[in-house]
């Protein structure tokens, strides 16, 4: 028996230009066209005002998250013991 090899999606230069013009055209649309269709414009001018605030408030959480344990976690461990 001969085993048959499977297609290849890289071994077809056509399917890979079909693709890529595929992608192309749906990023366009994602940016360009669904903003104007559900006039979103105003949200995503409002979405980059909160940055700002978003990042300050990422920062925080971060440093937050990494500062060492206080005293009263360190007891509440300990008694655990």
């Amino acid at each position: 028996m001969v085993a048959e090899a499977e297609p290849s999606f890289f071994a077809d230069p056509k399917r890979l230009i079909q693709t890529a013009i595929a992608v192309v055209l749906l990023l366009i649309a994602i940016y360009v066209l669904v903003p104007r269709l559900f006039d979103l414009q105003d949200a995503l001018d409002k979405i980059g005002e909160g940055i700002h605030y978003g990042s300050r408030l990422g920062v925080v959480f971060c440093v937050g998250a990494c500062s060492p344990p206080t005293s009263r976690s360190s007891a509440a461990s300990s008694a655990r013991r």
